[in-house]
């Protein structure tokens, strides 16, 4: 790569379609990370590529977004929390008798004996496993800590034992627990393998109902809304929210807050309320924010989905060729719409179910897979022009988490001590461990001549390194 710009980037991927020998005007689908450079309005590779190919499809990575939502949510929060979430395992960290002295007390409340985990900022998924951990070893925590402030009154200790005492900062790590399964559990779904774009206003739809029911009164709500309407939903109005004691904040944290209730001071359960509803407002006004999504698009996305495609909502394929020039150089429209109308009548037994609902309800990739794999008597593909619709919409991607996995195993593979692994060998290596992932590797047995052939090559240029 010549440089981290816009105009570098997209010269080094034009390059690389350039050399592998895929034609620009095949590409059709673009998803990244939220930075300017690659997402921006103006002069970012998307841009750039745009101008280039007019039907270019760009999605922002929806694991992105709603990472960044909840980051930007999460500062609603009390900042103690954070801390709290981080100094406590970079106080074990690489500390063994630390460690060790945590497990007895581990052992006595008759806990598993886990590590402490630290949160990473790039990490979609570290902070709710954090204070998920955090959760579990709570009391074993507060018991260390009172020890430690005994033997060492250091401020760190203080600060941690206090945080530690503290019922409501208990409560708050629930409800983070809580509010980050929900957005995990959406960021979850994207990162899957399987083609999952067509369903993502369906997903950020239902989030969007999942924390609005939770602070904002049902009057000024319609479930059954589109996403267009949820988004005009303004949540800065105090008018249209809960009380407190309406606001849903989890079941363990809302167990706490009724035993502080008779307890604590009215303000701190209050002030405790007032957190919460905060990072409702803001997540809500981050999602709505983030999710532009293309109604044009998705709607044509819809083809996919099963339940789609055998009720027939969708009559013809020509809103697809309309967006994909280049399909009419592929396939015969006509036909294939009359491919889409076919589909809808293949019998139940052809995909081993029992029920229509069933079948409705089957992954998408799955459903076409069986559908575009039918063969007639003369062996000849049944829906040959539908395949290439399909496949062009099955594969616009919905998040760039298959290139987030690449660049983890290549840390593991291109290590400070393997540092001169060429190209070449990297990608051999990357070719190895997908093909034994995929179980189909064959097993080779070699013979005599070959093993004399490898004595002989190695024997030469043990000699020939010798003599230099």
């Amino acid at each position: 790569m010549i440089d981290g710009t816009a105009k570098g980037i997209l010269q080094t991927i034009k390059g690389s379609f350039s050399k592998h020998e895929v034609p620009l005007d095949h590409v059709f689908g673009l998803t990244s990370d939220t930075t300017n450079v690659m997402m921006g309005k103006h002069n970012s590779v998307q841009a750039l590529l745009k101008t280039e190919i007019p039907h270019l499809v760009v999605i922002e990575c929806s694991c992105h977004l709603i990472h960044l939502a909840t980051s930007y949510a999460s500062r609603k929060l009390p900042k103690n929390l954070e801390d709290l979430c981080r100094n406590i395992p970079a106080y074990f960290h690489m500390s063994p008798k630390r460690t060790e002295a945590l497990k007895q007390f581990q052992d006595f409340l008759k806990i598993d004996q886990h590590k402490l985990l630290s949160a990473a900022n790039t990490r979609w998924l570290s902070l709710q496993a954090c204070v998920d951990r955090i959760l579990e070893q709570y009391d074993a925590l507060k018991l260390f800590f009172t020890g430690a402030v005994f033997e060492d009154p250091s401020n760190t200790n203080d600060s941690i034992l206090n945080s530690l005492n503290n019922p409501f900062n208990k409560a708050l790590l629930h409800f983070m627990s809580y509010v980050f399964s929900i957005t995990n559990d959406f960021n979850t779904f994207f990162q899957t393998k399987s083609p999952q774009l067509f369903i993502l206003p369906v997903m950020v739809r239902k989030m969007l109902n999942t924390f609005l029911c939770n602070f904002v009164k049902k009057e000024h709500l319609n479930l059954s809304s589109d996403l267009k309407s949820l988004k005009q939903i303004d949540v800065t109005k105090t008018e249209i929210h809960l009380n407190n004691d309406h606001i849903y904040v989890g079941m363990e944290a809302h167990a706490i807050l009724e035993d502080l209730k008779t307890k604590a001071p009215i303000e701190e359960v209050n002030k405790f309320y007032a957190s919460c509803r905060e990072f409702y407002v803001e997540i809500v006004l981050q999602i709505q924010k983030r999710f532009d999504l293309n109604e044009k698009l998705f709607d044509i996305l819809k083809y996919v989905d099963p339940k789609i495609a055998r009720n027939l909502e969708k009559q013809s394929v020509k809103d697809v060729f309309d967006k994909f020039n280049f399909l009419t150089t592929k396939c015969n429209m006509q036909k294939a719409d009359n491919e889409l109308r076919n589909q809808a009548l293949i019998d139940l037994k052809h995909f081993g179910v029992e029920s229509e609902e069933e079948l409705k309800n089957m992954p998408a990739d799955i459903y076409w897979n069986k559908v575009l794999s039918m063969k007639d008597y003369h062996g000849n593909f049944i829906y040959e022009n539908l395949e290439v619709v399909i496949s062009v919409l099955l594969a616009v991607p919905s998040s760039n988490t298959e290139v987030e996995r690449l660049f983890s195993i290549l840390k593991n593979v291109k290590t400070d001590k393997r540092n001169r692994l060429s190209n070449e060998t990297l990608n051999g290596l990357f070719h190895t461990k997908f093909g034994m992932q995929a179980n189909n590797c064959s097993i080779l047995e070699p013979n005599s001549a070959m093993i004399s052939a490898a004595k002989y090559y190695k024997s030469n240029d043990s000699a020939s390194k010798s003599s230099v």
